[in-house]
């Protein structure tokens, strides 16, 4: 196993709900993480609000082209904890995070790990695992960034295993798919409602979910599948 440990550092970062569109005519790929790494991130040994760690992994590779989509790993001062996350940037941008969901904390370390059978993993201490993409023993290779922003784990063969833009947050690039199966999610800042964009049967969604209360404030009839690119 080879472990690599990244010093502590930080910086402050504003979300926002954005579509993206980037157009790119081919899936190059970028650098890549193989299988047997890993990647830990320090957090201070005292909770220090307004905390957030970043460390860059790879980028899309696209020459001297800017923005690049770059990849972080990534650990963020929250409600007494840590949050601990995979990220995705677009030069300063957010546009793609593991934990957008659910969050997984952690109050010692944030651990990127691609084990050797092939599963990308978080984990905190004791090798608590907090998130992971369910791909052991499915022949991945390496983690790699596309030049769409699609994080990827693909095998030998470069044929994709795992991919980013199956699971969206609430960001859309270009090139991108939604489906029943689907949805974007955002989260305001201090409020516990939250929006969502969604493919339904017969038509597109926006709705306000608030206190257990789906709200549609806006619908459009639309096919099954809605996309921003080819």
């Amino acid at each position: 196993m080879k472990s690599i440990k990244v010093p502590e550092f930080s910086f402050y970062f504003c979300s926002v709900l954005l579509i993206l569109l980037v157009n790119d005519g081919c899936c190059d790929w970028g650098s890549s993480i193989h299988v047997g790494h890993e990647i830990s991130l320090a957090v201070p040994l005292e909770y220090s609000d307004g905390f957030t760690g970043r460390a860059f992994l790879m980028d899309d590779g696209n020459g001297q082209v800017e923005p690049k989509f770059r990849v972080a790993l990534s650990a963020e001062a929250n409600k007494g904890g840590y949050s601990c996350s995979l990220e995705v940037f677009l030069g300063d941008v957010k546009v793609w995070n593991s934990g957008h969901h659910s969050q997984f904390y952690t109050m010692d370390t944030c651990v990127l790990e691609l084990t050797e059978d092939g599963g990308l993993l978080l984990k905190g201490a004791e090798d608590q695992v907090g998130w992971r993409t369910g791909t052991s023993g499915q022949g991945v290779e390496r983690l790699r960034i596309l030049k769409t922003g699609n994080l990827v784990l693909v095998d030998v063969f470069d044929q994709i295993k795992w991919q980013s833009f199956n699971f969206p947050t609430d960001v859309m690039l270009w090139g991108q798919r939604l489906d029943l199966a689907t949805q974007l999610t955002s989260y305001p800042r201090n409020s516990t409602s939250f929006y969502t964009f969604e493919i339904q049967h017969n038509k597109l969604a926006l709705h306000l979910n608030s206190d257990s209360i789906v709200v549609e404030i806006g619908s459009a009839p639309e096919r099954e599948v809605f996309s921003t690119g080819k």
